[in-house]
């Protein structure tokens, strides 16, 4: 199942084999008011259903702390069922590590370097 893909400006969003799939474009911020319209898209794209998310973060240049907080929102926990982060220099590993440790969110989340890694263990929480 492969939905239409979506490009914001900030990010490509699409649903492809019942996972959600976010890909940050080459140095945009992630903001608030961006995490939120994400969510709205996918929500819509799939009809509201809860999947899991992967999300390429290799190019996005930071997040802001109110979007990181959004993380632990209920719309986010009712949306995704796990999010696996793909990875690629140490500011999205740190990014990533104070998302998980300060959110403590209550889905399960994984940091990936190889996004064939991440796919394969999204797939448990289809």
């Amino acid at each position: 199942m492969l939905i239409e893909k979506i490009n914001t400006g900030q990010a490509e969003l699409w649903i492809e084999d019942h996972i959600y799939r976010l890909i940050h474009l080459k140095g945009k911020r992630g903001t608030l008011a961006t995490a939120k319209e994400e969510l709205r898209i996918h929500r819509e794209l799939s009809g509201g259903m809860q999947l899991p998310l992967f999300a390429d973060l290799r190019m996005m240049k930071n997040a802001s702390p109110e979007a990181r907080d959004y993380g632990n929102s209920e719309a986010v926990i009712s949306t995704y069922a796990a999010v696996g982060i793909l990875i690629g220099s140490n500011l999205t590993r740190i990014m990533g590590s104070m998302f998980i440790r300060i959110n403590k969110p209550s889905y399960p989340v994984r940091m990936f370097t190889i996004e064939e890694d991440a796919l394969a263990w999204l797939q448990q929480f289809k």
